[in-house]
């Protein structure tokens, strides 16, 4: 799947797109928010409470972002498999 919209941080008016509302509208379905700059603590909380409130899946480091595409994808392609954990070590 490609990026259709880059999203800058709240304070970044720049892209010309709020993260928060962004949310809000229902048009995201997974954020992954990595903290950097000076505003990167009271961003980070504002984006987290809104994926809290409208139920939209976050990360917050970019391994964690690439394993839940990998998982994504590898349930698109294989279905859901369920697996005892005493299964894997058998």
């Amino acid at each position: 799947m490609n990026v259709h919209t880059l999203v800058g941080k709240i304070g970044l008016g720049d892209l010309g797109v709020n993260a928060v509302k962004l949310i809000a509208t229902g048009e995201v379905q997974m954020v992954v928010n990595t903290p950097s700059g000076s505003s990167a603590r009271s961003d980070g909380a504002e984006i987290r409470r809104a994926c809290v409130t409208h139920a939209v899946a976050c990360v917050t480091t970019l391994s964690a972002g690439f394993a839940a595409a990998k998982g994504i994808a590898d349930t698109r392609e294989k279905g859901w498999r369920v697996r005892s954990l005493q299964s894997l070590h058998e």
